[in-house]
């Protein structure tokens, strides 16, 4: 189920039953004067607030709260959808501006939920979405303009929550210290104001993360080329610009960040470290293995085995 969302409207979508992977948004945008081409300055995804919260197994867990224009960006890190939260070459033309007609495009955001939410009966998933004035820009018909959103549905079997967690750094901050605990999956630092790489451009001069047995000190120079091997090719690589990836893999305890930066290139709210961390419990972990009995018994069956 879907619901249609606009200018200074909140609406929430509820779950109780089935399996979600993450949600759905698709903005779509028509401009306000004809034979107009769209430009990047049309949408302002800071005005689009977006809240996951999860009741399962008799405990809460706030999935994320948060502005999309983060959210989007690291939950789609190696997506287009990174991309279209600023370039407008990235949006889908629905409508071509021509004499008298104007132009429609739509831009979409995904939030990953990190694997699957398995509901059981008590269980409730709650999406709240929020667009408040702001996010179309006076060259847009905010009448005919609006965000789809929805729950997507996944599969497979649930052993804990992923939740998203944000801290913002200061403007024209030089150090940024994060001690950011345990269970963490990925860390990423994520940048919405500058769409450059070069040095007199960056943000990060040097930054330092550390955990129980893994550490890791890069360079500016050497965010850029780490980088690359998540990508096809430089030119996706680089349009990431000032965001990273500085941490992607098994629960990390114990996880300290330090940060040196170039503070006149630190903006008020366009920089942010977004860390993941897996919550668990007993009764999540049983459940999963329920689940995985019953998948383990369903794939014999097929294939004629006794078990």
């Amino acid at each position: 189920m879907s619901k249609i969302l606009n200018i200074g409207e909140t609406k929430t979508i509820s779950a109780s039953s089935k399996t979600y992977r993450g949600a759905q948004f698709t903005i779509v945008m028509q401009h306000a004067t004809a034979n107009t081409a769209f430009t990047a300055a049309a949408l302002n995804l800071d005005n689009l607030r977006v809240a996951v919260r999860l009741m399962q197994a008799g405990k809460k867990y706030a999935i994320c709260n948060d502005r999309a224009s983060i959210l989007f960006r690291e939950s789609g890190f190696k997506t287009a959808a990174f991309d279209g939260c600023f370039n407008v070459t990235n949006w889908t033309t629905l409508v071509a501006a021509a004499s008298g007609v104007k132009a429609k495009v739509s831009v979409t955001g995904f939030i990953d939920f990190g694997g699957s939410i398995n509901l059981h009966k008590g269980d409730t998933l709650d999406l709240e979405a929020t667009l408040n004035t702001g996010a179309f820009s006076t060259n847009v018909d905010s009448a005919a303009s609006f965000v789809l959103f929805q729950l997507v549905e996944g599969q497979g079997v649930q052993y804990g929550v992923e939740t998203i967690e944000t801290f913002s750094i200061p403007a024209n901050e030089s150090l940024f210290n994060l001690e950011a605990g345990d269970n963490l999956q990925r860390i990423t630092f994520v940048n919405t104001d500058t769409e450059s790489i070069l040095e007199d451009d960056r943000i990060i001069d040097n930054v330092n993360v550390s955990g129980d047995g893994w550490s890791s000190v890069q360079q500016y120079s050497e965010l850029l080329s780490g980088r690359l091997g998540s990508f096809e090719n430089s030119i996706l690589a680089n349009t990431r610009f000032q965001s990273f990836v500085l941490y992607e893999g098994e629960d990390l305890d114990n996880v300290n960040t330090n940060f040196n930066l170039v503070p006149t290139n630190v903006a008020a709210g366009k920089n942010n470290v977004v860390i993941r961390r897996l919550n668990t419990n007993i009764e999540l972990v049983k459940r999963g293995q329920s689940k995985a009995a019953h998948v383990t018994a369903k794939v014999a069956e097929k294939l004629g085995l006794k078990r």
